[in-house]
């Protein structure tokens, strides 16, 4: 699957992830993730408790196909420099990232008294 291909998988939870990657990932900064995601808490917190419990889930369980999913939806391209040569992220670092994004948010979630159980 190449990152302009519409995705075919059946991968459980993987809409509510992609829809989590076009409102957190795309065109956005981490920082800027971080700020999105503390409104939607404070907006409306069932809905990012169940955002979040996707986006554990896919995290803890990834599908296969993750990191082309995350290209694609997210425009999620994560590298490198190395010799002032840009060097792509492995599937594992990506994953890696990925868990450090929902560890953060997860964060965010509790300290405004949100469980993501």
């Amino acid at each position: 699957m190449s990152p302009g291909d519409p995705y075919t998988g059946n991968s459980p939870g993987i809409e509510c992830f992609i829809s989590w990657l076009l409102v957190y990932c795309l065109d956005t900064s981490e920082d800027e993730a971080r700020s999105s995601w503390r409104s939607m808490v404070a907006r409306s917190p069932d809905q990012a408790a169940d955002e979040l419990r996707c986006v554990m889930a896919v995290a803890d369980d990834p599908p296969p196909d993750l990191v082309p999913v995350m290209k694609q939806y997210g425009s999620v391209y994560l590298y490198r420099w190395k010799k002032h040569v840009r060097v792509l992220y492995s599937d594992a670092e990506y994953l890696e990232w990925l868990r450090r994004m929902v560890h953060d948010f997860r964060e965010i979630a509790e300290e405004a008294g949100l469980g993501s159980s």
